[in-house]
């Protein structure tokens, strides 16, 4: 008998709590200066997600767990900076407004490659469309047709692009449920691989 249970999962590495204060700061500034769609993310609820599985059978969750304790483990400690803010996929089209990487995105970026290779051919995801581009997710528009910002909107983004926000040295990586709620996302840390 199989076990038909899945769970939403992905990776990711969860902001500490300095990192999460100011970039509260920084999304309230912007909740207040604009009127545009934009469905903000709780400051809690922010990271920076390495690689998103969707819906994977329970049973698959100790692979998971193993695949990021043999990936972490071997990596040296580093820092991440968040610097810059855009848009994805550009300014002209936004969809969501995120917060890009300085210092540390090369090792970030080693560590999705790692984890991409390894869950493609040990658990037989589908391969990633997109290049990975490390990133934090801050607000998504919910504007139906073509979606565009106000002027003060893209103003603030355009002076914002090379804002660094703070920086911080990563402790580990989580693999992370996500559970969709009317109110949004619950996340529950699953699992974390220390550096």
């Amino acid at each position: 008998m199989t076990n038909d249970k899945t769970s939403r999962l992905f990776y990711a590495i969860e902001l500490p709590k300095p990192i999460e204060r100011i970039l509260n700061i920084y999304i309230n500034n912007y909740k207040h200066s604009v009127t545009d769609k934009i469905k903000w993310v709780n400051s809690r609820s922010i990271h920076l997600t390495l690689r998103f599985m969707g819906e994977v059978g329970e049973e698959t969750i100790a692979l998971l767990i193993s695949v990021l304790d043999e990936i972490v483990t071997k990596c040296e400690p580093f820092t991440y900076e968040l610097n810059g803010i855009g848009c994805f996929p550009n300014l002209s089209k936004p969809r969501v407004i995120f917060i890009g990487a300085g210092q540390g995105k090369e090792q970030i970026t080693a560590i999705a490659d790692k984890i991409e290779s390894r869950i493609v051919s040990s658990i037989g995801l589908t391969p990633e469309k997109k290049i990975f581009k490390p990133h934090i997710t801050i607000g998504r528009l919910k504007i139906k047709g073509k979606p565009s910002l106000s002027k003060k909107c893209l103003k603030l983004i355009t002076n914002d692009k090379n804002k660094t926000f703070g920086e911080f040295a990563p402790e580990y990586c989580s693999l992370i449920k996500s559970v969709l709620t009317k109110e949004g996302p619950v996340y529950t840390t699953v699992h974390k691989s220390f550096f």
